[in-house]
């Protein structure tokens, strides 16, 4: 049973709005994260390197240079792979034991549980999932576009942020990951603890 209204939603986050129009990426933060100073050039960094060979994404190769794509694909100039259509910072869930809010192994399509994340942590690495937390992430905004309304919808079984996100996959082959490198506390409002 659906528990949010998903057209307050997207007029909320509007990535449609005159003032987006001719924006490639979209960002979404929410007012009980706390965000690192390097956080966003982190994550624009990721959405432009390609996950499988580190090459450049969102560009093409003429010759010996790399020129930027105008058309909408999202692929490596170096190996054709799909980069990511969005990446967030790493953020845990407000429970105790507090959870990593990266969802789901990539090589099994319907895994939406919380991933382990220790290794990507230690290394400062982007990790692979099937469903991203919308608290602090970049988007790339033309992925909107190939995604049936609504957008955003709380149901039972999801959050609105994973109920996009198994949309995008489905609806578009959209690729998420988590930047482990890019920590988000996450704050509990009521106790002001912070995860």
């Amino acid at each position: 049973a659906e528990v949010t209204d998903a057209t307050e939603s997207e007029r909320k986050f509007g990535p449609y709005s005159s003032i987006m129009r001719d924006a490639k990426f979209a960002v979404t933060m929410e007012e009980d994260n706390v965000l690192p100073s390097d956080g966003l050039l982190k994550l624009l960094a990721a959405i432009y390197t390609c996950p499988d060979c580190g090459g450049e994404v969102g560009a093409k190769r003429q010759g010996a240079e790399l020129v930027p794509v105008t058309d909408e694909s999202w692929t490596c100039a170096d190996c054709g792979s799909r980069g990511y259509d969005a990446v967030s910072g790493l953020y845990w869930m407000k429970t105790d034991p507090p959870t990593p809010m990266a969802f789901g192994d990539p090589s099994n399509p319907d895994d939406y549980t919380p991933r382990r994340v220790g290794d990507a942590v230690r290394h400062g690495a982007v990790l692979d999932v099937n469903g991203i937390a919308m608290g602090f992430a970049v988007w790339r905004k033309s992925l909107f576009a190939q995604v049936s309304r609504p957008w955003f919808a709380t149901r039972d079984e999801c959050t609105q942020d994973i109920h996009f996100c198994k949309k995008a996959r489905v609806e578009a082959g959209a690729r998420f990951g988590v930047h482990c490198g890019v920590r988000v506390g996450h704050m509990d409002v009521k106790t002001g603890r912070i995860t």
